[in-house]
């Protein structure tokens, strides 16, 4: 039986800060009114994590039920 796994990861990091959407994310990172923690802070919930998972069998197929099942 023919079976494939797959498994992908990915992160993302967007232009705009999600906080304030009408500023550019590099901006409000280069700030230096903001401590180095308040930036990891923007950083850390600003990244979009995707993680996938997936099982694939292929070539199978279920066959109609028997003359006895169907007479029940």
């Amino acid at each position: 039986m023919p079976l494939y796994f797959g498994y992908s990861e990915n992160y993302e990091l967007p232009k705009y800060n999600p906080l304030d959407p009408d500023i550019e994310l590099d901006v409000t990172l280069k700030d230096p009114k903001l401590s180095k923690a308040e930036k990891d802070d923007v950083r850390d919930r600003s990244i979009t994590y995707e993680k996938r998972k997936s099982i694939n069998m292929t070539n199978i197929h279920i066959e109609g039920r028997s003359e006895e099942a169907k007479e029940t």
